[in-house]
């Protein structure tokens, strides 16, 4: 929609002329248009920045909590169930080609199992290498992030890769569906 505001403004910017028969006058008000038009096209493109940018803020803001809630976990065996990562329903998709949807009850169920299963593996902790945050829409996006996980001595247990789709709703931004993978493809 900004977009189009913009092009439209465009346009009428292109569309005042300047000709050598109009009074200095017309020409003064005619300038104070294009004043105005060229105002509201930098306040729809500082609009357009600041919502782009609080979405992303709000997508990292999801990604951070995965990470806190994870390293709680691994790190005091407190597990918090009032910090929503999910949608009430979450698909699961894995490399063999099975698909699973779950509650997000259920999913936190198998993230403790999961994290049990990584602290015998010796992670102490896990973070971020990098994320790749691309929106699909004002309410999708696809997120591509791959974690390190590291041992008790700061060693490298080894990184992951995960995609995920999420979705903006009345409680913020959730994680939809996503796949663990390869770190090559994060």
């Amino acid at each position: 929609m900004n977009q189009i505001c913009t092009t439209r403004l465009c346009s009428l910017t292109a569309s005042i002329v300047i000709s050598p028969n109009l009074t200095l006058g017309d020409i003064m008000k005619r300038l104070r248009t294009l004043k105005t038009l060229i105002t509201l096209g930098v306040v729809s493109l500082l609009l357009a920045t600041q919502t782009n940018a609080n979405a992303s803020d709000s997508i990292e803001n999801l990604f951070d909590n995965y990470m806190l809630k994870y390293n709680t976990y691994i790190q005091s065996g407190e597990f918090n169930k009032g910090l929503h990562l999910y949608r009430d329903d979450v698909m699961l998709v894995t490399n063999n080609g099975a698909q699973t949807v779950l509650k997000a009850t259920e999913m936190d169920q198998r993230v403790i199992v999961f994290l049990d299963n990584l602290k015998q593996q010796g992670v102490a902790r896990v973070q971020w290498e990098s994320q790749n945050i691309t929106r699909l829409d004002t309410n999708l996006a696809v997120v591509k992030n791959v974690a390190i996980r590291f041992a008790s001595d700061n060693s490298v247990v080894n990184r992951v890769g995960a995609t995920y789709l999420i979705q903006n709703g009345p409680n913020g931004w959730k994680i939809a569906a996503f796949s663990v993978h390869t770190p090559e493809h994060g």
